[in-house]
């Protein structure tokens, strides 16, 4: 066993008061491949959210490849955990594609030719190679969706958080993006992805964590 993702009695509670999650015991070994599953406003994205730092335990720990992400900026754990939200317009920010895809690794300080190499990639990755130069807000949800894949893609990071990973895509592109996933898997990355679809957790999880309450 090789744990990648450890968290100790976390519980969260929101400003409003609301307890989001309370008392989360769970251990994601590297390479798993696991569904997320539960009613809405059950804890999924909350949860989710603590692997990359984006919140902070109220109580518990939470520990990605042995450090404390309560000690850790967002920005350092990024090069670690990618976060695909269920709304790609929540992260897209750049005036084409290309810029956006390369906005994390050049937030590294890589070197240019290590930057392209990983924006080439992921474009080619998602079928995106032709709209390299294209605003993302011409492009439709489907599309903008695949650019906020690859702009996470391009960080190269050890676990993989998709929200959604369906969502404003048609059947078959949707097949496509967890074909790629399922292949990233079996390359070595770690992957968790929040889902209402049964038939995608059938195909796909290997391991299912069901919220509720």
């Amino acid at each position: 066993m090789n744990p990648i993702v450890e968290v100790k009695s976390l519980y969260h509670t929101y400003p409003s008061g609301i307890e989001a999650i309370s008392g989360i015991d769970i251990t994601i070994n590297a390479q798993e491949f696991v569904a997320i599953i539960g009613q809405n406003g059950s804890g999924k994205t909350t949860f989710a959210k603590h692997l990359n730092g984006l919140l902070k335990p109220t109580a518990g720990k939470v520990f990605i490849k042995g450090m404390d992400t309560a000690k850790k900026r967002v920005s350092e754990l990024a090069r670690h955990v990618g976060y695909v939200f269920q709304n790609p317009d929540h992260q897209i920010c750049c005036d084409t594609v290309e810029t956006e895809v390369a906005f994390g690794p050049r937030n590294l300080h890589l070197e240019k030719e290590d930057i392209e190499r990983r924006v080439q990639g992921a474009l080619q990755a998602v079928d995106l190679l032709e709209y390299r130069t294209v605003n993302p807000k011409q492009l439709s949800k489907g599309q903008r969706q695949r650019v906020a894949f690859a702009s996470i893609l391009a960080m190269e990071p050890s676990v993989l958080i998709i929200d959604e990973p369906t969502t404003g895509q048609d059947y078959r592109d949707g097949i496509a993006m967890l074909d790629l996933v399922k292949r990233l898997n079996q390359e070595g990355h770690t992957v968790l992805f929040i889902t209402h679809d049964m038939q995608l957790v059938a195909k796909y999880a290997k391991r299912v964590v069901v919220f509720q309450d």
